[in-house]
Protein backbone atom coordinates (compact mmCIF):
# COMPACT_ATOMS: atom_id res chain seq x y z
CA UNK A 1 0.00 0.00 0.00
CA UNK A 2 1.12 3.30 -0.82
CA UNK A 3 1.98 5.92 1.89
CA UNK A 4 -1.23 8.12 0.29
CA UNK A 5 -3.31 5.09 0.92
CA UNK A 6 -1.74 4.43 4.78
CA UNK A 7 -2.65 8.38 5.59
CA UNK A 8 -5.50 7.99 4.03
CA UNK A 9 -6.30 4.68 6.18
CA UNK A 10 -5.25 5.87 9.52
CA UNK A 11 -7.28 8.84 9.21
CA UNK A 12 -10.36 7.33 7.94
CA UNK A 13 -10.30 4.57 11.23
CA UNK A 14 -9.25 6.86 14.11
CA UNK A 15 -9.20 9.26 16.09
CA UNK A 16 -6.43 12.01 15.20
CA UNK A 17 -5.76 15.20 16.89
CA UNK A 18 -5.80 18.43 14.36
CA UNK A 19 -1.49 18.48 15.20
CA UNK A 20 -0.95 14.58 13.98
CA UNK A 21 -3.87 15.62 11.18
CA UNK A 22 -1.34 18.36 9.78
CA UNK A 23 1.50 16.04 10.16
CA UNK A 24 -0.14 13.22 8.37
CA UNK A 25 -0.75 15.67 5.56
CA UNK A 26 2.66 17.07 4.90
CA UNK A 27 4.24 13.40 4.79
CA UNK A 28 1.52 12.76 2.53
CA UNK A 29 2.56 15.53 0.14
CA UNK A 30 6.25 14.92 0.31
CA UNK A 31 5.59 11.28 -0.84
CA UNK A 32 3.47 12.67 -3.42
CA UNK A 33 6.26 14.53 -4.78
CA UNK A 34 9.04 13.29 -3.78
CA UNK A 35 7.92 9.17 -4.15
CA UNK A 36 7.33 6.70 -1.27
CA UNK A 37 11.16 6.06 -1.12
CA UNK A 38 12.44 9.36 -1.50
CA UNK A 39 16.00 10.14 -0.14
CA UNK A 40 15.10 12.38 3.02
CA UNK A 41 18.51 13.98 2.59
CA UNK A 42 17.36 15.44 -1.08
CA UNK A 43 14.53 17.09 -0.07
CA UNK A 44 14.39 21.01 0.04
CA UNK A 45 15.21 22.00 3.80
CA UNK A 46 11.85 24.55 4.18
CA UNK A 47 9.87 21.76 3.93
CA UNK A 48 11.95 19.63 5.72
CA UNK A 49 11.61 22.16 8.35
CA UNK A 50 7.89 22.34 8.26
CA UNK A 51 7.76 18.87 8.59
CA UNK A 52 9.98 18.79 11.86
CA UNK A 53 7.63 21.78 13.39
CA UNK A 54 4.67 20.06 12.75
CA UNK A 55 6.02 17.04 14.98
CA UNK A 56 7.04 18.97 17.46
CA UNK A 57 3.37 20.63 18.16
CA UNK A 58 2.03 16.82 17.76
CA UNK A 59 4.75 15.97 20.45
CA UNK A 60 3.41 18.75 22.53
CA UNK A 61 0.10 18.21 21.90
CA UNK A 62 0.11 14.34 22.58
CA UNK A 63 1.88 15.51 26.19
CA UNK A 64 -1.01 18.13 26.72
CA UNK A 65 -3.24 15.20 26.00
CA UNK A 66 -1.39 12.20 28.26
CA UNK A 67 -1.19 14.68 31.33
CA UNK A 68 -5.12 14.08 31.90
CA UNK A 69 -4.81 10.24 32.82
CA UNK A 70 -6.81 7.67 32.95
CA UNK A 71 -8.32 5.81 36.21
CA UNK A 72 -9.34 2.66 34.42
CA UNK A 73 -6.11 1.66 33.38
CA UNK A 74 -5.17 1.00 37.04
CA UNK A 75 -8.39 -1.96 37.23
CA UNK A 76 -6.82 -2.90 34.03
CA UNK A 77 -3.59 -3.56 35.23
CA UNK A 78 -4.91 -5.57 38.37
CA UNK A 79 -6.56 -8.05 36.36
CA UNK A 80 -3.21 -8.56 33.95
CA UNK A 81 -1.46 -8.70 36.68
CA UNK A 82 -3.87 -11.81 38.81
CA UNK A 83 -3.42 -13.45 34.86
CA UNK A 84 0.13 -13.17 35.03
CA UNK A 85 0.61 -14.99 38.43
CA UNK A 86 -2.31 -18.00 37.74
CA UNK A 87 0.41 -18.50 34.63
CA UNK A 88 3.08 -18.52 36.46
CA UNK A 89 1.81 -20.82 39.05
CA UNK A 90 1.42 -23.45 36.59
CA UNK A 91 4.55 -23.31 34.61
CA UNK A 92 6.85 -22.91 37.78
CA UNK A 93 6.57 -27.03 38.60
CA UNK A 94 7.95 -27.62 34.83
CA UNK A 95 10.44 -25.25 35.32
CA UNK A 96 11.92 -26.81 38.22
CA UNK A 97 12.05 -29.93 36.42
CA UNK A 98 13.96 -28.05 33.89
CA UNK A 99 16.34 -26.60 35.72
CA UNK A 100 18.15 -29.45 36.94
CA UNK A 101 18.41 -30.86 32.89
CA UNK A 102 19.96 -27.24 31.81
CA UNK A 103 22.39 -27.20 34.82
CA UNK A 104 24.01 -30.29 33.76
CA UNK A 105 23.84 -29.41 30.33
CA UNK A 106 25.90 -25.81 31.45
CA UNK A 107 27.95 -27.50 33.10
CA UNK A 108 29.41 -29.90 30.37
CA UNK A 109 29.43 -27.20 28.18
CA UNK A 110 31.70 -24.87 30.52
CA UNK A 111 34.42 -27.86 30.76
CA UNK A 112 34.48 -28.16 27.03
CA UNK A 113 35.16 -24.74 26.87
CA UNK A 114 37.39 -24.32 29.71
CA UNK A 115 39.82 -26.59 27.98
CA UNK A 116 39.14 -25.45 24.47
CA UNK A 117 40.06 -21.74 25.56
CA UNK A 118 43.60 -21.91 25.14
CA UNK A 119 44.01 -23.04 21.50
CA UNK A 120 40.72 -20.82 20.45
CA UNK A 121 41.73 -17.48 22.16
CA UNK A 122 44.23 -16.67 19.24
CA UNK A 123 41.26 -17.50 16.63
CA UNK A 124 38.80 -15.52 19.02
CA UNK A 125 40.88 -12.11 18.95
CA UNK A 126 40.43 -12.25 14.61
CA UNK A 127 36.86 -13.17 14.85
CA UNK A 128 36.61 -9.94 17.11
CA UNK A 129 38.34 -7.85 14.41
CA UNK A 130 36.50 -9.22 12.08
CA UNK A 131 32.85 -8.57 13.87
CA UNK A 132 33.86 -4.82 14.54
CA UNK A 133 34.55 -4.55 10.50
CA UNK A 134 31.54 -5.97 9.65
CA UNK A 135 29.60 -3.90 12.57
CA UNK A 136 31.19 -0.69 11.31
CA UNK A 137 29.63 -1.70 8.02
CA UNK A 138 26.44 -2.53 9.02
CA UNK A 139 25.97 0.55 10.68
CA UNK A 140 26.80 2.71 7.64
CA UNK A 141 24.40 0.12 5.60
CA UNK A 142 21.63 1.05 8.32
CA UNK A 143 22.45 4.84 7.74
CA UNK A 144 21.98 4.71 3.98
CA UNK A 145 19.18 3.09 4.91
CA UNK A 146 16.95 4.84 7.50
CA UNK A 147 17.84 8.16 4.99
CA UNK A 148 16.10 6.12 1.77
CA UNK A 149 13.01 4.75 3.99
CA UNK A 150 10.92 7.83 2.73
CA UNK A 151 8.63 9.83 4.99
CA UNK A 152 6.79 6.76 6.38
CA UNK A 153 9.27 6.35 9.37
CA UNK A 154 7.95 9.35 10.79
CA UNK A 155 4.63 8.29 11.83
CA UNK A 156 5.77 6.09 14.13
CA UNK A 157 7.70 6.38 17.29
CA UNK A 158 8.15 9.55 19.51
CA UNK A 159 6.83 13.09 17.57
CA UNK A 160 9.97 14.67 19.36
CA UNK A 161 12.96 12.03 18.50
CA UNK A 162 11.20 11.82 14.97
CA UNK A 163 11.84 15.58 14.23
CA UNK A 164 15.10 15.48 16.08
CA UNK A 165 15.86 12.78 13.06
CA UNK A 166 14.66 15.16 10.43
CA UNK A 167 16.54 18.28 11.95
CA UNK A 168 20.01 16.28 12.28
CA UNK A 169 19.48 16.21 8.27
CA UNK A 170 18.46 19.74 8.03
CA UNK A 171 21.69 20.95 9.80
CA UNK A 172 23.95 18.21 7.66
CA UNK A 173 23.25 19.36 4.73
CA UNK A 174 24.34 22.99 5.71
CA UNK A 175 28.04 21.50 5.03
CA UNK A 176 26.77 21.53 1.01
CA UNK A 177 25.59 25.64 1.23
CA UNK A 178 22.37 24.74 1.16
CA UNK A 179 20.86 26.70 3.74
CA UNK A 180 20.70 30.17 4.98
CA UNK A 181 21.26 31.49 8.18
CA UNK A 182 18.33 31.96 8.95
CA UNK A 183 16.82 28.89 8.75
CA UNK A 184 19.97 26.66 10.12
CA UNK A 185 19.19 29.38 13.32
CA UNK A 186 15.68 27.71 13.24
CA UNK A 187 16.80 24.28 13.14
CA UNK A 188 19.09 24.58 15.66
CA UNK A 189 16.43 26.51 18.17
CA UNK A 190 13.78 24.15 17.36
CA UNK A 191 16.41 21.10 18.19
CA UNK A 192 16.61 22.69 21.55
CA UNK A 193 13.25 22.47 21.83
CA UNK A 194 12.64 18.88 21.29
CA UNK A 195 15.52 18.59 23.53
CA UNK A 196 14.06 20.66 25.96
CA UNK A 197 10.78 18.32 26.27
CA UNK A 198 12.69 15.06 26.14
CA UNK A 199 14.20 16.52 29.19
CA UNK A 200 17.68 16.66 27.47
CA UNK A 201 19.16 19.87 29.09
CA UNK A 202 22.98 18.67 28.86
CA UNK A 203 22.02 18.97 25.02
CA UNK A 204 19.37 21.38 24.79
CA UNK A 205 21.88 24.14 25.77
CA UNK A 206 24.34 23.90 23.14
CA UNK A 207 21.81 23.74 20.50
CA UNK A 208 20.12 26.97 21.74
CA UNK A 209 23.49 28.43 21.87
CA UNK A 210 24.26 27.93 18.09
CA UNK A 211 20.67 29.12 17.33
CA UNK A 212 21.34 32.38 19.13
CA UNK A 213 25.05 32.52 17.61
CA UNK A 214 23.45 32.75 13.83
CA UNK A 215 20.56 35.28 14.88
CA UNK A 216 23.56 37.53 16.58
CA UNK A 217 25.84 37.09 13.07
CA UNK A 218 22.55 37.09 10.72
CA UNK A 219 21.17 40.63 13.44
CA UNK A 220 24.75 42.16 14.15
CA UNK A 221 23.49 45.66 13.07
CA UNK A 222 20.42 45.29 15.00
CA UNK A 223 21.52 43.32 18.84
CA UNK A 224 18.02 44.33 20.13
CA UNK A 225 15.99 42.21 17.88
CA UNK A 226 13.57 40.60 19.61
CA UNK A 227 14.64 36.90 18.22
CA UNK A 228 17.92 37.51 20.00
CA UNK A 229 16.28 38.18 23.31
CA UNK A 230 13.74 35.27 22.52
CA UNK A 231 16.75 33.10 21.87
CA UNK A 232 18.62 34.23 24.74
CA UNK A 233 15.22 33.94 26.75
CA UNK A 234 15.09 29.91 25.78
CA UNK A 235 18.68 29.38 26.41
CA UNK A 236 18.34 31.05 30.41
CA UNK A 237 15.81 28.46 30.73
CA UNK A 238 18.23 25.41 29.41
CA UNK A 239 20.26 26.54 31.70
CA UNK A 240 18.13 26.87 34.72
CA UNK A 241 16.91 23.40 34.60
CA UNK A 242 20.34 22.12 33.92
CA UNK A 243 21.59 24.00 37.30
CA UNK A 244 23.96 25.84 35.40
CA UNK A 245 24.19 28.43 37.49
CA UNK A 246 27.31 30.35 36.81
CA UNK A 247 25.85 30.28 32.92
CA UNK A 248 22.37 31.13 34.38
CA UNK A 249 23.76 34.87 35.51
CA UNK A 250 25.93 35.19 32.92
CA UNK A 251 23.18 35.40 30.01
CA UNK A 252 20.06 36.36 32.83
CA UNK A 253 22.83 39.85 32.86
CA UNK A 254 23.24 39.78 28.64
CA UNK A 255 19.29 39.48 28.06
CA UNK A 256 18.14 42.34 30.86
CA UNK A 257 20.91 44.30 29.61
CA UNK A 258 19.31 44.15 25.69
CA UNK A 259 15.88 44.42 26.81
CA UNK A 260 16.60 48.08 28.69
CA UNK A 261 18.51 48.76 25.35
CA UNK A 262 15.68 48.49 23.68
CA UNK A 263 13.19 49.99 25.62
CA UNK A 264 15.97 52.89 25.78
CA UNK A 265 15.83 52.83 22.23
CA UNK A 266 12.17 53.27 21.56
CA UNK A 267 12.22 50.04 19.99
CA UNK A 268 10.11 47.28 21.61
CA UNK A 269 7.36 46.26 19.67
CA UNK A 270 5.36 45.66 22.98
CA UNK A 271 6.87 47.58 25.90
CA UNK A 272 4.52 46.48 28.81
CA UNK A 273 5.73 43.47 27.58
CA UNK A 274 9.11 44.38 27.59
CA UNK A 275 8.91 45.77 31.08
CA UNK A 276 7.23 42.81 32.99
CA UNK A 277 10.00 40.14 31.22
CA UNK A 278 12.55 42.78 32.42
CA UNK A 279 11.20 42.69 36.47
CA UNK A 280 10.70 38.57 35.97
CA UNK A 281 14.27 38.52 35.00
CA UNK A 282 16.01 41.12 37.79
CA UNK A 283 13.91 39.09 40.65
CA UNK A 284 15.56 35.64 38.96
CA UNK A 285 19.12 37.08 39.51
CA UNK A 286 18.42 38.20 42.62
CA UNK A 287 17.44 35.03 43.79
CA UNK A 288 20.42 33.67 42.22
CA UNK A 289 22.59 36.54 44.14
CA UNK A 290 21.25 35.87 47.49
CA UNK A 291 21.30 32.21 47.30
CA UNK A 292 25.40 32.61 46.54
CA UNK A 293 25.99 35.21 49.57
CA UNK A 294 26.86 33.75 53.30
CA UNK A 295 24.13 34.06 55.45
CA UNK A 296 26.22 36.57 57.83
CA UNK A 297 26.85 39.09 55.06
CA UNK A 298 23.10 39.01 54.57
CA UNK A 299 22.02 39.13 57.84
CA UNK A 300 24.82 40.98 59.85
CA UNK A 301 22.88 39.67 62.99
CA UNK A 302 22.62 36.23 62.81
CA UNK A 303 25.95 35.09 65.49
CA UNK A 304 24.23 37.62 68.10
CA UNK A 305 20.54 35.76 67.25
CA UNK A 306 21.89 32.30 66.87
CA UNK A 307 24.17 32.57 70.58
CA UNK A 308 21.16 33.98 71.95
CA UNK A 309 19.04 30.98 70.76
CA UNK A 310 21.62 28.64 72.34
CA UNK A 311 21.92 29.77 75.30
CA UNK A 312 25.81 30.45 75.02
CA UNK A 313 25.65 34.69 76.18
CA UNK A 314 22.37 34.07 78.94
CA UNK A 315 22.75 32.67 82.12
CA UNK A 316 20.61 29.49 82.78
CA UNK A 317 17.86 31.55 84.43
CA UNK A 318 17.46 33.76 81.46
CA UNK A 319 17.41 31.33 78.28
CA UNK A 320 13.80 30.65 79.49
CA UNK A 321 13.03 33.94 78.93
CA UNK A 322 14.95 34.90 75.93
CA UNK A 323 13.90 31.62 73.84
CA UNK A 324 10.63 33.85 72.73
CA UNK A 325 12.14 36.95 71.54
CA UNK A 326 15.32 34.55 70.22
CA UNK A 327 12.86 32.76 68.07
CA UNK A 328 11.08 35.76 66.76
CA UNK A 329 14.37 37.29 65.47
CA UNK A 330 15.23 34.41 63.75
CA UNK A 331 11.73 34.55 61.95
CA UNK A 332 12.00 37.69 60.83
CA UNK A 333 15.24 37.12 59.28
CA UNK A 334 13.34 34.78 56.64
CA UNK A 335 12.54 36.74 53.64
CA UNK A 336 9.33 36.06 51.33
CA UNK A 337 9.58 35.61 48.29
CA UNK A 338 8.26 38.30 45.92
CA UNK A 339 5.11 37.20 43.77
CA UNK A 340 6.07 36.34 39.91
CA UNK A 341 4.68 38.49 37.24
CA UNK A 342 2.84 36.70 34.95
Amino acid sequence: MSISGSVEKMTGTQDISPEEMIVLNEIKELSKQYGNDAIVSSVNPDQLLKLATALYKHGIASNDLLAGGDDDDDDDDDDDDEEEQEEDYEEEDGEEDMEDEQEDKKESIMDEKFYQFGHEEEEDLLDEEEEEDEEEEEDEEAEDEENRLGFEQFIIGSPFENSLNILDIIIKSAKNDKLTTLLLSDAYDLAGNNHLELENFDEAIPSYEEALNLLEKHYKDDITNEDITEGLLKLCEALKWAQDTKNYEKYLKKTIKLIETRIDKRKSKDIEKDRETLVELKDDLEDIKESQMDIRERHPEFDSVLKRALGQLLSPDEISAEAGSAINDLSSMIKKKKPKHK
